[in-house]
């Protein structure tokens, strides 16, 4: 026990190795930096419109993103075109693994955390859709009309279920609706953006713009509006 105490006591475990401003070896400054190290171009680059990255996300295991591209405006006159996002490899910057398509702006997407091969976005005529990268490009599921958002569906959230099979999504029509994969022509529940804490009036909604969930907080959310206002949701 000696001996180790002694072996113990030679590495003086308080002493400043470093100074957060100051070089590893010396006295000069450290100076933050940042370099580009990879640049990814959609394929269809060059076709003349413009569409803006409206989201990027991680899968959860293998190294490959997510890029959405669609307006920030929204002018109807928009929905009547095609939207696509980009599955990339992180390390392969030339071309992409493979794209997903709709027949209108795909807004926002999401890895599935638990099977990371399933997608679910969020679409400008307010439908919801899900897609699978073994299949193919298209949707493998999309929301039914009538309970579809009543405009643009905004922003799509995985939640921690038991199924792995539960989402969100949140639309400029104040709603937010709890949706199941495997019945898209149903909504497990709704809620309404309701800027008066304690309440869930339809007639007081103001559209919501994103949304955040933390898996260790299994019955809260985040919700940002387009008022700029945060509202918190217990389920």
């Amino acid at each position: 026990m000696e001996d180790l105490i002694k072996n113990n006591n030679t590495i003086n475990l308080y002493r400043k190795s470093y100074h957060p401003t100051k070089g590893l070896g010396g006295d000069k400054d450290l100076v933050p930096s940042a370099t580009v190290v990879n640049v990814y171009r959609r394929p269809d680059g060059d076709d003349g419109r413009t569409r803006r990255a409206s989201q990027i996300t991680f899968a959860s295991e293998g190294g490959r993103m997510l890029v959405a591209h669609a307006p920030f405006e929204f002018d109807p006159l928009l929905r009547s075109q095609t939207g696509e996002a980009w599955l990339w490899d992180v390390e392969v910057a030339a071309t992409p693994l493979s794209p997903l398509f709709a027949w209108t702006h795909i807004m926002n997407v999401h890895f599935n955390p638990k099977d990371p091969v399933i997608i679910a976005g969020a679409l400008f005529t307010g439908h919801v859709a899900t897609w699978d990268v073994r299949v193919g490009p298209n949707p493998t599921a999309v929301s039914a009309f009538e309970v579809s958002h009543k405009d643009v569906a905004t922003a799509a959230q995985w939640v921690n279920s038991k199924t792995g099979t539960e989402f969100f999504s949140c639309g400029l029509d104040g709603q937010v609706i709890w949706w199941d994969t495997r019945k898209l022509t149903e909504i497990l529940d709704v809620a309404w953006c309701d800027p008066e804490k304690g309440f869930c009036r339809p007639e007081a909604a103001i559209g919501a713009t994103v949304l955040e969930y933390e898996s260790s907080l299994p019955t809260k959310f985040l919700c940002g509006t387009e008022r700029g206002t945060l509202e918190k949701v217990n389920l």
